[in-house]
């Protein structure tokens, strides 16, 4: 009997520290993930990106502002007052933003 409950407590034991390690290694992949979201420049061109879809392209005195829809590797704006969005491949890399301008060339933005 006294072999039995002592069985029982170890196996009690190792279930919840399975338990424990099971919990404790799952994490928010989405948190993880580098995210648009936020202000980024290049020699004084700004985009920003807002959590709303919303943003700004800022250079020199002039602001645009636009909507957009992240898929993962490119970026949709859609500016106001146009009827054709414009679709830009990206990735980042720690706080830099590199999108691929309309000549198919790296552009980095760093993260304000």
């Amino acid at each position: 009997m006294k072999s039995t409950k002592k069985l029982l407590s170890v196996l009690v034991i190792a279930i919840m520290a399975i338990a424990a390690l099971t919990l404790t290694g799952c994490e928010n992949k989405k948190n993880s993930a580098p995210s648009l979201i936020g202000s980024w420049d290049h020699s004084g061109y700004v985009y920003k990106f807002n959590e709303d879809k919303t943003g700004s392209y800022s250079a020199y005195s002039t602001e645009m502002k636009f909507t957009y829809e992240d898929k993962g590797n490119s970026v949709v704006i859609s500016y106001e007052g146009t009827t054709s969005p414009n679709e830009f491949g990206y990735r980042i890399e720690g706080n830099k933003l590199i999108i691929k301008d309309s000549f198919g060339e790296d552009v980095v933005y760093t993260k304000k």
